[in-house]
């Protein structure tokens, strides 16, 4: 017997993003500015406080150009060293870890 349950990442809203160029991105107030933009997007805002199992849809225009999974998924990847596919992000180094992390790129507007 089936059952009526949704899996989590139905159940939680879908977040729309918008990509301006090749290296800008905005949704629910963040804009990154970043290589991969969608995927530094997913980073914020899980950091924001978003819900890590919510999908995200990005558009150009009205042309849906990616759709991610969970921003906790998207989270955890990187772009694999030969510029083709994903691998899970790796660890910075410690350094980076004792300053705390970095937003460079990541700008906050009000709504």
């Amino acid at each position: 017997m089936r059952s009526n349950k949704k899996c989590p990442a139905e159940q939680a809203s879908v977040l729309i993003a918008t990509l301006f160029g090749d290296d800008h991105a905005v949704v629910a107030g963040i804009e990154i500015r970043s290589s991969t933009p969608v995927l530094c997007l997913c980073r914020a805002l899980v950091a924001a406080g978003f819900d890590p199992a919510a999908p995200l849809e990005a558009y150009r225009r009205d042309v849906l150009c990616l759709r991610v999974r969970s921003l906790g998924e998207g989270a955890l990847l990187e772009i694999s060293a030969h510029g083709r596919g994903f691998r899970l992000r790796r660890e910075r180094h410690a350094s980076l870890r004792v300053r705390g992390p970095r937003l460079v790129g990541v700008r906050y507007r009000a709504a």
